[in-house]
């Protein structure tokens, strides 16, 4: 139940990738964005991700348009300029639920 409650959440707050409104944009600061994204994690896990691409049309599900808004956050997030920002993706890289992959470089 709080599975499908966080996907119907995020939906409504990122919108869809097809158009689907979103709701006020006054979540979007660095903490906002970094909280979200962190707590939708939990709900909407990446290891359930799922992956469509080369598979031909489909209609999107309620968890494909959760993820996809899930990462909305994130790069929303990615995108902002600033300090706030900066110690925002520090401390999700410590918080994240799930393991990070290593970056190369």
């Amino acid at each position: 139940m709080a599975t499908e409650f966080a996907q119907h959440f995020v939906v409504s707050l990122m919108g869809t990738r097809f158009g689907g409104n979103a709701m006020s944009s006054g979540y979007r600061s660095a903490a906002h964005l970094k909280t979200l994204y962190v707590l939708m994690h939990r709900f909407i896990r990446a290891a359930d991700d799922i992956e469509r691409a080369g598979t031909g049309a489909y209609s999107p599900t309620l968890r494909d348009n959760a993820q996809d808004a899930r990462n909305k956050l994130f790069n929303l997030l990615a995108e902002m300029p600033g300090e706030e920002t900066y110690l925002a993706l520090k401390q999700l890289a410590k918080e994240h639920p799930e393991e990070l992959p290593a970056l190369d470089g």
